[in-house]
């Protein structure tokens, strides 16, 4: 099998709520290097805090967000997600409740903050 895949996870708290979801990133490897045409997809999953200590384990407290997609390289910003694609574009994904959202393309301002376009 020439492709690898590569997964990372990580928590990260988007939302700031002192509750961190949890990111899933997902590549495939050419054998080659990244191969550039293929997709790094992230799934974002949300974790609630049972009432009763006993019911940590139940999966009832997990809510899968959504998922992003961009090229190569996963950047968390505070309250965003950013994907990049090429090397100077991206896509802004921002947590909205219990839903990842698309706020659409960004760009970098003077502090270095990703911005949706059009704000």
């Amino acid at each position: 099998m020439k492709d690898k895949w590569e997964l990372q996870a990580t928590v990260y708290d988007i939302k700031n709520d002192g509750v961190p979801e949890v990111l899933v990133g997902i590549n495939r490897w050419d054998g080659d290097g990244w191969d550039i045409n293929t997709e790094v997809t992230v799934l974002v999953f949300r974790f609630h805090v049972p009432k009763n200590p006993n019911d940590l384990g139940s999966s009832e407290n997990w809510v899968f967000a959504g998922l992003g997609k961009g090229q190569h390289i996963i950047l968390l910003d505070k309250d965003r997600i950013i994907l990049t694609i090429g090397s100077s574009d991206s896509n802004l994904y921002l947590l909205k409740g219990d839903h990842l959202t698309n706020a659409g393309g960004a760009w970098k301002d003077s502090h270095g903050r990703y911005i949706p376009y059009g704000n």
